[in-house]
């Protein structure tokens, strides 16, 4: 364990990212340069490019110190501390840019220059219903419950690490006084789930078999409910089609950075833990005509660290890129099948839109329709618990509850008949 800090001390310390190498300072400055009794707390910064970079920041941040020009604890901003937080956090890229847009855009415009020990629980209140009002970043009304609830999730987690750091005595996020959006508020803002039956699924895969070149990347999202990322992620080595298993190892996820563009970032699924998928003979015949095509290309592109999905120049395709190709299919096959049925609401009910995450729900929500047990669609959605699947999906198939109370009453009269004939009728006769 490493010794605390004195005053003027300070140490450079390095930590791996997506994006390589980065670097990372912490030095100890006195509480209140005005009162050298009041204790020494810990400054970290992090974010650093290269070792030369953060040597010279050190060197700016103890001279301050020795200057008694460092920044005073109750002078600290919230935007100061959430950006110091930020650069210091251990953050997978695509939840380090998702909490930088919402600092950006939630937080430094409304509490980013008020200094973080004034603030108050009412303060908190106060900017969870300016945003319930009018918090869009594109000025046309509020945001959601569930949209304020991650801002303020957040700013707990922030405020709780400046409690930590001696930054602030209490966490004003955590006072019942902060009001945050309800866990109710937000279930009950959630759209319900209109998954597609088992009949609709088949509608449109027998439609793409004979008319869309990704038609095996459909059935792979139809039959086994990974999600985008994950199926983009896939890679040939992660298939065993002679078993019938199917690993989950990654994903390929979007980072959009203000000022910086985009780009994709190839990382664990999103539960963070890998999963082995079962596939059924369906799925395996349609991989492995879709492997017989790609190796006629050349078997380089059907080895085991290539894309099963890959983009025509190597490496994974574009995520919104794959959305609008799927997008496009449906269009196509909703065409077709209004040249047999003259009704609009009657080509809604054969084959509603959705979008291309919707495969994944239908499939979960098939499953469980079918009397699969909670725990079996849990593993292979990939939820961290089971109850986060019965939240979501358990509501969304209508007859839910009328198959199984007769599933109920039927297991009460076959045990009546065993109650009245044991052994079976046979016996009694």
């Amino acid at each position: 364990m490493s010794a605390r800090r004195q005053r003027g001390e300070g140490g450079i310390s390095e930590y791996a990212t997506k994006s390589g190498p980065r670097y990372r300072i912490d030095w100890a400055q006195l509480v209140d340069p005005d009162d050298p009794d009041a204790g020494l707390m810990r400054r970290v910064r992090a974010g650093f490019t290269t070792k030369k970079e953060a040597a010279a920041a050190l060197r700016a941040e103890l001279v301050a110190v020795s200057e008694g020009r460092s920044t005073r604890i109750e002078d600290t901003t919230v935007g100061q501390y959430a950006h110091e937080w930020l650069d210091g956090a251990r953050l997978a890229e695509t939840t380090r840019a998702a909490y930088s847009k919402i600092l950006r855009l939630q937080v430094m415009p409304h509490i980013g220059d008020k200094k973080i020990a004034d603030l108050r629980p009412a303060h908190l209140a106060k900017l969870y219903r300016d945003l319930e009002d009018h918090g869009r970043a594109d000025g046309k009304g509020g945001l959601g419950a569930n949209s304020v609830l991650k801002v303020h999730v957040l700013l707990g987690t922030i405020l709780q690490a400046a409690m930590h750091d001696h930054v602030i005595a209490k966490n004003p996020a955590r006072s019942p006084r902060a009001n945050p959006p309800s866990a109710r508020e937000v279930k009950a803002e959630r759209p319900d789930l209109q998954p597609w039956t088992i009949e609709q699924s088949d509608r449109f895969l027998t439609w793409s078999a004979a008319n869309h070149w990704l038609h095996p990347a459909w059935v792979v999202l139809a039959y086994t409910g990974l999600r985008r990322s994950e199926l983009l992620g896939l890679r040939w080595g992660d298939l065993d089609l002679a078993a019938g298993k199917l690993a989950v190892r990654r994903g390929v996820t979007l980072v959009k950075e203000h000022g910086k563009g985009e780009r994709m970032v190839v990382g664990p699924p999103k539960s963070g833990r890998e999963r082995t998928v079962d596939i059924d003979d369906e799925t395996i015949a349609a991989l492995r005509t879709w492997r017989a095509e790609i190796a006629e290309l050349g078997f380089q592109h059907v080895a085991a660290g290539e894309h099963v999905f890959a983009a025509e120049t190597g490496g994974p395709r574009h995520p919104e890129r794959v959305s609008r190709i799927w997008r496009n299919a449906i269009k196509a096959c909703r065409r077709d099948l209004a040249k047999t049925i003259q009704d609009e609401a009657e080509l809604d009910q054969l084959l509603p839109y959705t979008h291309v995450h919707g495969l994944r729900h239908a499939h979960i929500s098939q499953l469980l329709a079918g009397g699969a047990q909670i725990k079996i669609a849990q593993e292979r959605a990939g939820h961290a618990t089971a109850s986060i699947t019965s939240d979501i999906y358990t509501h969304t198939t209508p007859t839910a509850q009328k198959d199984a109370i007769t599933r109920f009453a039927e297991q009460r009269e076959a045990a009546r008949r065993e109650r009245r004939h044991p052994g079976g009728i046979r016996a009694a006769e």
